[in-house]
């Protein structure tokens, strides 16, 4: 088996669809799709990049624990004036 890019693989499958969709009005988005995935793939690496080590601290517990603590509630009452 042939290893491919992921974009030899998406290109012809958006190629596809776009052509196929509403019978090819569509393939305006074909110029904006490759900027799309590229920006797409910078920001899945640069959110893996900053969270992965505060996620693994977390997970042996050197950081804070992660649980919810709910704010007091306080009584609402009404202004002067209002109905």
């Amino acid at each position: 088996m042939v290893d491919l890019p992921t974009t030899e693989i998406i290109e012809p499958q958006l190629v596809a669809s776009l052509a196929l969709d509403n019978h090819g009005a569509k393939m305006k988005y074909l110029l904006f799709a490759p900027g799309y995935m590229v920006w797409y793939c910078q920001m899945n690496a640069i959110t893996i990049a900053t969270t992965f080590i505060p996620a693994i601290k977390t997970v042996f517990g050197f950081a804070g624990k992660g649980t919810w603590v709910s704010p007091t509630r306080t009584k609402m009452t009404k202004k002067e004036g209002e109905s």
